[in-house]
């Protein structure tokens, strides 16, 4: 984990050391022959997204609804159980002359059939292949003995990778016409080897090189906690360089991180400090997030965090409670001020998982069981609706960095100063000059006031087009000091324009 704002306190030698451990991360100042380091690539077309959209353990197909686009403004959906569906029981595949769809093959269908712009990545094997030969196996050297180091070094790797590929193409394009419902390849899901070394990551590239050969328009996705490496064993900055190897369009990383564990009451809760303990979840949040930033901004890859938006009970005891509506905002808000390309909120349906051992866990998603759309599904929709009225300007921008307020101080750029407490800046421009500006609230159950102290004369807010009042306030030395304010709900973020 990165650096939390407790740690600023510390004197300077122990931060120094602290240094040799941790990355710098993306709050860090970026200046210079580096500066183009965490702007290498924009932030491109924002994914907004959710795991498990039918539901968690069996599918339920009348969660298969336009709605998904249309309603909760969702343009990705991801991850479906292995699970098999009789063509009789959907209409429009009863002429199919197949025997059997899997859930990813009716996703995909139902995207195409319905004109969506939804797409998902996949990642189960094609028809006719064993469940072993998943590209995932191939890039983690996963089969059903052991896992093998080494793999991707026996004589027939590519030409399998390129083979599973192709066979997938084809068929996708037999059902669909085309691909356009195909985001990528999911590449690895969570780290299954206990023992995930930096042995293992060749095979990683080398599968990625076969992809991108065999289909070069679509990109690899991973999805892990960043610092699992470091706990299996690995190494975070060994995996990223295997992962990103510049190809354009940039290979994705989905960070996963819940912080909204049963023990954090919520901020404003009376006697259970709930205000201190979600401030230190937030931290430890950030701190990932600056770590992902920096491993994957400085490699010019993209990033997308996995949000938790769910409560997860596991054999009857609460694991991960329900997050407030103003908990989900923030951790959007938070991922987007560390040049996040993506949202994917975890998760959409309700279900149970339940493992060999006769162990269950049971999620509460978005949906519940009996289908009923509650605070949280509002909560994301409205998310999503601002995500939208900034999602075009925001594709063309580069991730410049990032500020925690009061922890650092305002340099040279588009603030001078700040008035206001618990705040999170990201800074995007055009790789060179610094042009816009997003403004998170870190308090989730209180309001304020944010007041900007600026040089430029003209801001507006990108969701309205709307112009801001912009005060002059002072002169100094010839140079005019400006005040702006703006406010921002309980973990609400807005990104201003500066003209």
């Amino acid at each position: 984990m990165g650096l939390s704002r407790r740690w600023w306190a510390i004197e300077g030698r122990l931060l120094i050391l602290l240094f040799v451990y941790w990355p710098l991360s993306c709050s860090e100042r970026v200046v210079g022959p580096a500066a183009h380091q965490l702007s290498g690539v924009t932030v491109g077309p924002l994914t907004i997204g959710a795991w498990l959209p039918f539901g968690v353990g069996r599918s339920d197909l009348a969660l298969m609804t336009t709605d998904l686009e249309s309603d909760l403004g969702l343009n990705q959906i991801e991850f479906f159980p292995r699970e098999s569906i009789d063509p009789g029981a959907v209409d429009w595949l009863a002429d199919s002359n197949r025997d059997e769809f899997s859930i990813e093959e009716l996703a995909a269908a139902f995207i195409q059939r319905n004109g969506l712009a939804l797409q998902l990545p996949l990642f189960y094997e094609p028809q006719g292949f064993s469940d072993h030969d998943k590209l995932s196996n191939w890039a983690t050297c996963n089969f059903p003995d052991a896992f093998v180091r080494a793999c991707e070094q026996d004589s027939a790797f590519v030409d399998t990778v390129q083979g599973i590929v192709r066979a997938l193409r084809a068929q996708y394009e037999a059902l669909n016409g085309d691909l356009a419902a195909v985001q990528g390849y999911l590449l690895l899901n969570e780290i299954d080897n206990p023992d995930y070394t930096p042995d293992f990551y060749p095979a990683m590239a080398a599968a990625i090189r076969a992809i991108r050969a065999e289909d070069p328009l679509r990109p690899a996705l991973a999805v892990a906690a960043v610092d699992d490496f470091r706990r299996k064993g690995g190494s975070a900055e060994g995996f990223m360089d295997a992962f990103f190897q510049g190809y354009d369009p940039p290979n994705i990383f989905q960070h996963e991180h819940y912080v909204f564990r049963s023990d954090v009451a919520v901020e404003g809760s009376e006697g259970q400090g709930g205000r201190r303990k979600v401030a230190r979840q937030l931290d430890l949040l950030l701190a990932g997030y600056d770590r992902v930033c920096r491993l994957v901004l400085s490699r010019a890859g993209r990033w997308h965090a996995i949000v938790q938006v769910h409560g997860e009970v596991r054999d009857g005891r609460v694991h991960y409670r329900e997050p407030k509506p103003a908990e989900i905002r923030v951790q959007v808000g938070l991922a987007l001020s560390r040049g996040a390309s993506g949202i994917v909120y975890f998760v959409y349906g309700s279900g149970d998982e339940v493992f060999g051992d006769g162990t269950i866990w049971s999620y509460s998603g978005l949906v519940d069981r009996q289908g009923v759309r509650g605070q949280r599904y509002q909560a994301v929709k409205a998310i999503n609706q601002y995500l939208h009225d900034i999602v075009e300007e925001l594709a063309d921008l580069h991730f410049h960095r990032a500020m925690s307020w009061p922890a650092s101080m305002p340099e040279n750029g588009l603030l001078r100063g700040v008035g206001g407490s618990e705040l999170e800046f990201g800074f995007f421009g055009d790789g060179i000059r610094e042009t816009h500006l997003l403004v998170v609230n870190r308090r989730t159950e209180r309001a304020q006031v944010v007041e900007l102290s600026i040089t430029q004369e003209r801001v507006v807010d990108v969701s309205t087009g709307e112009q801001l009042l912009v005060v002059d306030v002072s002169e100094r030395k010839s140079r005019v000091e400006r005040k702006l304010e703006i406010e921002l709900q309980p973990g609400d973020f807005r990104l201003l324009r500066f003209e």
